[in-house]
């Protein structure tokens, strides 16, 4: 049975953790292989790094009995592929946050399903997570309560009659 050589592909995020647990597992359930934790620097997304976060997974990757590896790349999503192939490696595995189809169709196709289609004939898993950057959290929606919304009804169906 060929021996699984995994590739995780890393952000600047907490949810490199989920990645490389998952990827951990996929190999334990295999009988073996080798864990290839990738962390692709930017220059535009250098400042937003969090070492604290990068050094967590470096351990956790190391713990887990794989190795991590930092490269400098201005388009991430082709150096995954290519960091893949050049390792030989048998499978990618790319996170992505749980985006609704309306926030794709605005924002086009993620870092996932770019490195689906730049991947060739490597094997790419996507992994969904509920971690993603700050912008994509949503502000709190302000609860206006039960007699301004009755009140808001009430108005938007007497004031078209009286105007009549």
């Amino acid at each position: 049975m060929a021996r699984e050589r995994i590739v995780v592909g890393l952000a600047c995020g907490t949810e490199g953790e989920i990645l490389i647990r998952r990827a951990a597992g996929i190999i334990n359930r295999s009988g073996g292989g080798e864990l290839l934790a990738v962390h692709l620097r930017t220059s535009v997304a250098a400042a937003a790094e969090s070492p604290q976060a990068l050094e967590a997974q470096r351990r956790l990757a190391a713990q887990l009995g794989g190795s991590y590896h930092t490269v400098a790349e201005e388009d991430p999503v082709r150096a995954r592929p290519d960091f893949a192939r050049a390792a030989s490696a048998t499978r990618i595995l790319v996170g992505t946050p749980r985006r609704r189809r309306f926030g794709r169709s605005l924002t086009g196709p993620g870092t996932g399903e770019a490195v689906v289609r730049d991947s060739g004939e490597l094997d790419v898993q996507i992994v969904p997570h509920r971690e993603g950057h700050a912008r994509t959290v949503r502000p709190r929606r302000l609860d206006l309560g039960r007699r301004r919304v009755l009140f808001g009804f009430a108005a938007a169906v007497l004031i078209p009659v009286a105007l009549q």
